[in-house]
């Protein structure tokens, strides 16, 4: 991550002496990395022009970046401080606005640094947010707040920047600032993070306890970094104003609700202060007069008096808006923790696949989900949980050789050396964790969490070549899933001679044989531009060849994934709208019920809990009691199925709504009853489709051996447990089988 700010960092410098001016935008007017634009673009001295300085005053700027605001300030006052930790970032600032002679850079830690004398104005734009490195502690920022205001004259005022908490983009499922999950900062920060955000009577609790007393409210809309209207108390918005700022609101349709049509109603029910994105604070220690409180700035337009320029400047920033997109969502994913950490995961593979590929000079390209997350989200789309990558074949071929470059818990996995197949792509995985997909239940095969790794591929002009091709491919890609999941009655699309067939005939070859022959088959074809080209490695049953436009993989650019740099198509329009459709910027419903890619576990070996799903009564367990535990949602599927063969000695209820004295026969007896037994006599069969919350209770209990009891394996893959138990209710209440 450090390494990664420092490119940024490096990029933000490049630019601005690419410019040799103070204003970056002609430079920058094809960038769209929030880092940079939010530092360049002239957009951001909205944040500050509209302030109504007194005459030749002193202006301190606090950690001033990449000097965003700080020319707009040596126009506005007499003498103008910054102060940067970075001394990078000094230097840039001093290279930037080496023609101002009223500024004076200061490199260090503004609670070390020493000033010749104190200011009329100390700024504080976004910085409170990141003292406390994410710490609930209110003591913490009032330490701070002290600090610096020794550094302000006694009828001095401190101007403060922050987001709001509670801010209406927060509550549309926009991703949190310092922890990037949609919600985080509403729900109070459960798992921390590196900054935090602030409700109003909190700021107020902050500055009244660090002695500013006074305090006056404006309101930028919509946010702080790109001003288009400034509200006060005592001139709230009117609906018509909130229709003004529709194209600078909901930059992704939310389908949680429509930004500005929520605004209208929170506006006419006077609740706009709680709800208003960010707060721009005037604050004092003397009761002196407040810009707000004054006529000529109650309400301010900032597109009033210079609107031709103003919006010029919007409408260069109207694409980075767009590009950078809010990550709306409709729901809070039921298991959003965890997918957080299987994330994280994902991206450090992809991270050391990154640099296994720049070692070897080989190209890596985000594709299909990752890529539409890197262009509308700036990283995963939120709810996702995989990352796919492709390479041009030449290079896959090379990573092929590369497989002792992953090492420890690194593992590339490959149709060769692995007894999984998933229909000629590789997969990266992290050998410590578990993401278990319900065909391998009991082959022996790496199921770490990983990520895909796709080759891109030429197709033939000739459309029957093109087509013999393809049904080459899916006769050897059929060979290739019975020589690995032969043990099943039926397989995917096959009628049940067909899955025979192929069955008895891979039995007359080698695996690899017949993987060297499909590999070599997927990278045959031509090479002209007219040529088709895609992605040849999918079944083709099951969507068979993902076409692509060859001439978009002609040119790359680089751009932010998270925290990793790295290529896209240059024309990602073109791939996008192939692969998605036109709108693929609009964030699509939720669905009702999501399947996800593994059953997931960040912290645990996969061979656990293999032998968990899949060693269910293998080997029988002799001279052991058979224990049901659960909170009744699989009880009935048990004794449909196992009932008679492996009758349980008692049953744990663990629901909300307890469970009768006996049932099926069976007595039903507490968790506490269980745990007062020899635990080595028992043998704990979790029956819920709650499989994680089931475990935690088991775990808790005390007890480590145990197996999961699973009517349908794809349920395993569910991300919200509730839809199926809904779904199995409905069918019971309807006689039907489930």
């Amino acid at each position: 991550m450090e390494k990664n700010n420092e490119y940024i960092d490096q990029t933000i410098f490049d630019y601005i002496k690419k410019s040799g001016t103070e204003n970056c935008d002609e430079v920058i007017c094809h960038e769209t990395r929030k880092e940079i634009v939010n530092q360049l673009s002239s957009q951001r001295v909205s944040t500050i022009e509209w302030y109504p300085f007194k005459e030749n005053a002193s202006i301190l700027e606090i950690e001033a970046g990449f000097g965003a605001i700080t020319g707009k300030l040596c126009d506005l006052g007499k003498y103008v401080a910054v102060t940067e930790k970075s001394q990078f970032r000094s230097q840039a600032i001093s290279y930037r606005y080496k023609h101002r002679e009223n500024l004076e850079v200061f490199t260090g830690d503004i609670e070390t640094i020493r000033f010749p004398d104190s200011f009329d104005y100390i700024i504080l734009l976004g910085e409170l947010e990141r003292v406390g490195n994410g710490t609930a502690d209110t003591a913490e920022y009032v330490r701070y707040m002290r600090s610096i205001l020794r550094w302000l004259k006694e009828d001095g005022k401190l101007l403060l920047a922050v987001e709001n908490r509670y801010g209406i983009q927060n509550w549309c499922g926009r991703k949190e600032t310092y922890t990037c999950v949609p919600f985080d900062g509403i729900a109070g920060y459960p798992e921390g993070g590196c900054g935090r955000t602030f409700h109003k009577s909190q700021l107020i609790e902050i500055l009244s306890a660090a002695g500013l007393k006074y305090t006056h409210f404006f309101y930028p809309m919509p946010d702080y970094y790109t001003v288009y209207k400034i509200f006060s108390d005592e001139c709230l918005p009117q609906a018509e104003d909130i229709e003004e700022l529709q194209d600078y609101c909901s930059h992704d349709k939310s389908v949680l609700f429509d930004e500005t049509e929520a605004l209208k109603d929170i506006v006419q029910n006077g609740s706009f202060p709680f709800f208003a994105n960010a707060y721009f604070v005037e604050a004092s220690g003397k009761s002196i007069g407040f810009a707000g409180e004054r006529k000529q700035v109650r309400s301010i337009d900032i597109a009033g008096e210079n609107k031709s320029e103003t919006f010029k400047r919007m409408e260069f920033n109207r694409k980075f808006l767009v590009m950078q997109g809010n990550a709306c969502i409709g729901k809070i994913d039921y298991d959003s923790r965890l997918i957080r950490q299987v994330i994280q995961i994902q991206l450090d593979l992809l991270g050391h696949l990154k640099i296994v590929c720049e070692k070897y000079n080989l190209k890596l390209y985000l594709i299909y989900g990752s890529l539409l997350g890197a262009v509308r989200h700036g990283g995963v789309t939120p709810g996702d949980d995989d990352i796919d990558v492709a390479m041009p074949r030449k290079d896959y071929e090379t990573l092929l050789q590369l497989a002792d470059e992953f090492q420890g818990d690194y593992f590339l996995q490959t149709p060769w050396n692995d007894s999984c197949f998933y229909g000629g792509y590789l997969k990266l995985r992290d050998k410590k964790t578990t993401a278990i997909q319900p065909q391998n239940w009991w082959i022996d095969c790496c199921e770490g969490i990983g990520i895909d790794i796709f080759p891109l591929d030429n197709g033939y002009r000739n459309p029957v070549r093109e087509k013999w091709k393809e049904l080459r491919i899916c006769f050897y890609q059929r060979l290739l899933y019975a020589k690995a999941y032969g043990y099943f009655a039926r397989y995917m699309d096959m009628p049940l001679l067909v899955w025979k067939f192929y069955k008895y005939l891979g039995k007359l070859f080698p695996k690899n044989r017949l993987m060297d022959r499909l590999n070599k088959i997927m990278a045959g074809g031509n090479t002209d531009e007219k040529a088709p080209f895609g992605i040849f490695a999918h079944y083709m049953h099951a969507g068979g060849v993902r076409r692509l436009d060859r001439e978009a993989f002609s040119q790359t650019e680089e751009i932010m994934f998270e925290n990793i740099r790295i290529e896209i198509p240059k024309d990602y329009d073109s791939v996008l709208s192939h692969l998605y459709g036109n709108d693929y910027m609009y964030y699509p419903r939720p669905e009702v019920k999501k399947y996800r890619h593994g059953f997931y576990s960040a912290n645990t070996p996969y061979p656990e809990y293999k032998k968990k799903f899949s060693g269910i009564f293998n080997p029988l367990p002799a001279d052991k009691e058979i224990v049901l535990i659960g909170d009744g949602t699989q009880f009935e599927e048990y004794f449909t199925q196992f009932g008679h063969k492996y009758r349980p000695k008692c049953i744990v209820d663990i629901s909300k709504d307890h469970l009768p004295d006996e049932l099926y026969g069976v007595k039903v007896v507490t968790l506490n009853d269980i745990q007062k037994r020899n635990k080595d006599e028992l043998y704990l069969i979790i029956c819920s489709v709650f499989y994680k919350e089931m475990e935690q209770y088991v775990k808790e209990a005390g007890f480590s051996d145990y197996f999961f009891y699973v009517r349908d394996r794809g349920w395993l893959l569910l991300e919200d447990p509730n839809a199926l138990l809904k779904e199995i209710q409905e069918k019971r209440e309807n006689g039907r089988k489930i």
